[in-house]
């Protein structure tokens, strides 16, 4: 697949941010994923052939979007805060040398990453566009955001209000970007360093998309007799399970134990209600524990993932219980990373809106990402375009995944692109 850039330019808010609004602060929870980004992939089906008008008017819409959005055109001044300075963000447009169903029929992490902005570092933006344009009237918009600008309900709010003022000409108003209240900043500190006593972590994967269909969701919940189970717990109960008898064939001896976590996000479970969106990194780890001997009971696996997040559901419920829990999550993360526990991380973008952002063009045909869990072991779990399964993208070294793409159960229930 050719992928041609054609343009590349600055697109800034259209009217200047006031000064009493200059100065972002990062919270807690922002600071802890300072160094990454993630993208997100819209794909839609387009009936206008005018390329120049469609890019006019994403550039305009995008701009006015910006004004609401003002940290996103800023820059990183420091580890505690943005200069909103309405510097910009970067707007690449591309031509691509096949049919936009090639991609969305048949998904592929290496092609879709050709669909992405180049990175940027933090002097030269936060957050970056790329406009594809297939051989047929199909677009895929690409937006790659600085993760210490927000999460991904916080990506889905920008994009959906960027989309609706395309439309309509204007969007909802009253998000909320200010979360140090919620969460104070710390001094300046390298999270990442926690997990170095761990090599796994930045061991080099491969990203491959399993798809479970709604219907092997419920088929999935029949086999093991636990209609009460989540679609995130029954499908990642599967895939941890399936994770660690690959390190067990892989002769892991050492690995006695094993973590599974799982990014949850707290808007929804907040006592401290506010009218409008909070936009920052609202989600929290919750962990679920496994000794090597337990590894083959997959409903004892589906309950400790179960308990794990009703247990922050049940005790969670306020600002500073969480801010008390913080450091020691931190803390467990860190101290098993450095002994014989292997970590396997998810993070569920399910019943994340992206399927209602509409440009003009209708609803999305499909919404991809090329993301994982940055170098971590686990995945990203995004709704299928009926909302009812469940599309997991997982990163796993290539061993690892051999491993997995054997497992029985991972065939019967999912379908992917076997490795070659």
């Amino acid at each position: 697949m050719e992928v041609q850039i054609i343009s590349k330019e600055i697109v800034k808010p259209s009217f200047p941010t006031p000064d009493c609004l200059r100065i972002h602060k990062l919270s807690i929870l922002d600071q802890m994923v300072l160094g990454s980004s993630f993208p997100i992939i819209l794909f839609y089906s387009t009936t206008s052939s005018y390329r120049y008008e469609i890019s006019n008017h994403l550039k305009r819409s995008l701009s006015k979007a910006l004004t609401l959005f003002y940290p996103f055109a800023g820059r990183l001044s420091s580890c505690l805060q943005v200069d909103c300075n309405d510097d910009g963000v970067s707007y690449v447009e591309a031509n691509v040398g096949c049919d936009i169903s090639m991609i969305v029929e048949h998904p592929d992490t290496e092609q879709l990453k050709g669909l992405l902005p180049s990175e940027p570092d933090h002097q030269e933006g936060l957050l970056s566009v790329q406009v594809n344009y297939f051989m047929c009237d199909g677009i895929a918009i690409s937006v790659l955001v600085k993760h210490l600008l927000g999460d991904a309900s916080s990506l889905a709010t920008f994009v959906k209000s960027w989309a609706d003022v395309a439309r309509w000409g204007h969007c909802v108003e009253g998000m909320i970007f200010d979360c140090t209240s919620l969460f104070p900043p710390m001094k300046c500190l390298d999270f990442s360093s926690v997990f170095q006593g761990n090599s796994s972590l930045f061991q080099k994967t491969v990203n491959k998309r399993f798809l479970f269909e709604g219907s092997k969701i419920a088929d999935l919940r029949k086999k093991f007799g636990n209609g009460n189970l989540t679609r995130y717990e029954a499908v990642s109960a599967l895939i941890w399970r399936a994770f660690m008898i690959a390190s067990k064939q892989m002769g892991e001896k050492s690995m006695k134990n094993h973590m599974m976590v799982s990014l949850v996000d707290l808007r929804r479970r907040m006592k401290q209600g506010s009218e409008g969106d909070f936009i920052g990194n609202l989600c929290r780890s919750t962990i679920a524990h496994c000794s090597s001997h337990e590894i083959t009971d997959y409903n004892q696996l589906a309950g400790k993932i179960h308990d794990s997040i009703q247990k922050m559901n049940d005790e969670w419920d306020d600002i500073d219980k969480m801010m008390n829990t913080t450091a020691a999550v931190v803390k467990e993360l860190a101290d098993e990373e450095a002994s014989s526990t292997r970590v396997f991380a998810i993070s569920s973008w399910c019943r994340i809106p992206f399927y209602e952002t509409n440009f003009g063009w209708g609803k999305p045909l499909w919404v991809g990402t090329a993301s994982t869990i940055g170098r971590q072991m686990g995945g990203i779990f995004m709704d299928t375009c009926d909302g009812q399964g469940i599309e997991a993208w997982i990163g796993l070294p290539v061993d690892y995944m051999t491993h997995l793409e054997q497992d029985s159960d991972i065939r019967q229930f999912a379908s992917f692109t076997a490795s070659t």
